[in-house]
């Protein structure tokens, strides 16, 4: 874990090389908002899809997570002994952009600082509740 203060990350199962795209939870939980006070009688429904046009690589997110967290670059050491297949997801926005007139509000940088702040200020409660439900590894 980045928080054990080590000079490298392992990423486990992956390559890296999936690609995804993020989005901040309070910008989720925003636009869900938005869309149900959107939606009244009548008004056809819709798949909502935010997204932040963020589209990340694991290894590159993994990278950008060690520079949240501390300002530092760790090497990744990649475990391919049980590999996944490498997978793309991305989400498509316009309809949510053009119905709702909602986009995110936070760039991936900003989330993942605001993430690990969380974090930090909550990592003793989340090791205490794994030691109690004796999910240690």
């Amino acid at each position: 874990m980045i928080c054990d203060n080590k000079d490298w990350l392992e990423l486990r199962r992956s390559g890296g090389d999936s690609i995804f795209e993020f989005l901040y939870v309070e910008d989720a939980v925003n636009g869900l908002l938005a869309a149900g006070q959107h939606l009244r009688g009548g008004t056809p429904t819709y798949h909502f899809s935010g997204g932040s046009n963020t589209r990340l690589s694991i290894l590159a997110l993994t990278k950008e997570m060690s520079l949240a967290f501390d300002g530092r670059e760790r090497d990744i050491h990649l475990n391919r002994s049980n590999p996944e297949r490498k997978v793309e997801k991305y989400l498509r926005t316009d309809a949510t952009t053009q119905e709702l007139a909602w986009k995110p509000a936070w760039t991936l940088s900003e989330g993942l600082k605001h993430t690990l702040q969380w974090y930090r200020q909550s990592i003793s409660h989340i090791q205490s509740y794994d030691e109690e439900m004796g999910l240690n590894n």
